[in-house]
């Protein structure tokens, strides 16, 4: 160690800048030298803070210093938002028609889009520094889309107005179309991407969910037949090659699936119903002649035997591809994307003046999953600093399910849901939107700068009798309310501002930068 302290500093300074944050601040620890060269490198205090904040450096020419001001300054305003906020009228009003009018809608990388009928309206948010802007498309009737701004790409699934048949297929087709001009993406080998839905018997070609996502050149389509999510399948496209990659019809979902999401362009991750609930994590193939591996699954908290798992879904901040827009000095990384498990327990047998049925949230991050299949199923530890720890002692057995005292305390906040039940995009990267019944509203912020003192939360059995035991997780998360112009039916969220949505005559958008 003397003879790295007996460098110069530039020489110093350019041999640690090649550790991970977790090595630097280990360094530091030290010795002063090294204590003292790390307080005073805007290079290895860049490399560090990025860390702590879930961010990740886009590779842009400007300075180490410059792009440590402006990471510090993005956290200052966060900070202080709430002094920033209070009583603060909305930096614009945008209108967006009735409720019937809006079909679909996505918020992804400050633009806001919405669909009615064979329109698309994209709307380029305002910032604390920068107007906003809006074009409209037409011309493809709309059933779900879902956009990626890195990539300028939008996969539109066209609404064929088909009515309900017993004998009649269906034919879905997603157009990949480019966001800012009016064609089709000029990276997309085949548009439209074509499939059958062949008739049922009882509920015909009738599509109850078509929910469309994107992940870089993923382009995915979930979809099932009736309330209860009855027949769920899923599809996966290449959308640059024109190619299906997996078809759900080919090899069978698993009972009790009840919701999908991508996790990355090389996994997803189904919730199941069965038993007593599961998340169940996949890998893709890596051609369409093979199947999805089923890699591990992870048990939700034992049930009391009188209640049931009614609902299980999930959602979380969108994908975004390793591109980002011009001028971007640092990005999200996709690994700390935060997720929202929302689950509906429900009983027909009442005792001593029970509820029959209790709606909870838990929120996890991708990089749990991820850990997961890249340890082939090995039970992990993931802690609030992402230090990934495995523990050889908790091996699975060779259906890799894994209980939820192996994985869920740590790793996870349970809570009674807090949720919004008809309006998404209430979570963004690492922090979460929640109503409290007024214009107050509560950030719940899950991301590392300030939440590395350990918390505690604990479902008790007494007040929820849905579980045999209490259930008890310590994933940290910090806090914050925040006082709004005006109570609005439901929050978005996103990197640089909350967009209440106030209904009325129309429906409006309230958006407040930060």
């Amino acid at each position: 160690m003397s003879h790295l302290i007996d460098l110069p500093e530039e020489l110093r300074i350019q041999i640690l800048s090649k550790l991970d944050y977790r090595s630097l601040l280990r360094c530091s620890s030290v010795c002063t030298s090294l204590y003292h060269t790390l307080k005073q490198s805007s290079s290895l205090q860049y490399i560090v803070e990025l860390a702590l904040n879930g961010m990740q450096d886009a590779g842009t020419d400007i300075p180490h210093a410059e792009l440590l001001s402006r990471l510090r300054s993005r956290r200052t305003r966060r900070r202080t938002a709430r002094t920033r906020l209070d009583c603060k009228c909305p930096s614009i009003i945008i209108p967006i028609g009735s409720r019937r009018q809006v079909h679909a809608y996505e918020l992804v990388g400050g633009i806001f889009a919405q669909s009615r009928g064979e329109k698309l309206k994209v709307i380029w948010l305002p910032t604390a520094t920068s107007v906003g802007r809006k074009i409209k498309r037409e011309g493809i009737p709309i059933r779900d889309f879902a956009i990626d701004p890195t990539l300028d790409v939008a996969a539109i699934l066209e609404d064929d107005k088909l009515p309900m048949s017993l004998t009649q297929a269906r034919h879905i087709r997603i157009h990949i179309r480019s966001i800012s001009a009016d064609h089709t993406h000029p990276l997309a080998h085949q548009s439209p991407l074509c499939v059958d839905v062949p008739p049922h018997s009882q509920y015909g070609n009738a599509l109850f969910t078509a929910v469309i996502q994107l992940a870089e050149d993923l382009v995915s389509l979930y979809t099932s037949k009736g309330h209860t999510m009855f027949m769920p399948r899923v599809l996966i496209w290449n959308w640059r090659k024109g190619i299906l990659i997996y078809d759900s019809d080919i090899t069978v979902l698993p009972s009790g699936t009840y919701d999908f999401t991508l996790l990355n362009r090389s996994s997803f991750l189904l919730t199941s119903r069965r038993d007593h609930g599961s998340l169940l994590l996949f890998t893709l193939p890596d051609s369409p002649a093979s199947s999805p591996e089923l890699v591990a699954t992870l048990s939700l908290p034992t049930l009391n035997p009188a209640y049931h798992i009614q609902s299980i879904g999930i959602h979380s901040g969108p994908i975004q591809s390793d591109h980002p827009p011009p001028n971007t000095p640092f990005t999200s990384i996709d690994a700390e994307r935060l997720h929202v498990v929302n689950v509906t327990y429900w009983t027909a047998t009442r005792m001593n003046g029970d509820q029959g049925q209790f709606a909870f949230s838990m929120y996890v991050h991708n990089r749990v999953f991820l850990a997961y299949l890249e340890g082939r199923g090995r039970a992990c530890t993931v802690h609030y600093d992402s230090v990934v720890e495995t523990d050889d002692s908790m091996d699975n057995t060779d259906d890799s399910v894994v209980d939820w005292d192996a994985w869920g305390p740590k790793n996870t906040l349970f809570m009674p849901n807090r949720s919004p039940p008809h309006w998404l995009r209430y979570v963004h990267g690492q922090r979460v939107i929640c109503s409290t019944g007024s214009a107050v509203v509560d950030i719940l912020d899950f991301g590392y700068s300030r939440t590395k003192s350990t918390v505690q939360l604990c479902v008790s059995t007494t007040s929820f009798p849905v579980f045999v035991a209490d259930v008890v997780t310590r994933l940290p998360c910090h806090t914050s309310q925040l006082e709004l112009h005006y109570e609005c039916y439901a929050y978005m969220i996103d990197e640089d501002r909350i967009i209440g949505i106030v209904m009325g005559d129309g429906m409006e958008l309230y958006v407040y930068s930060f």
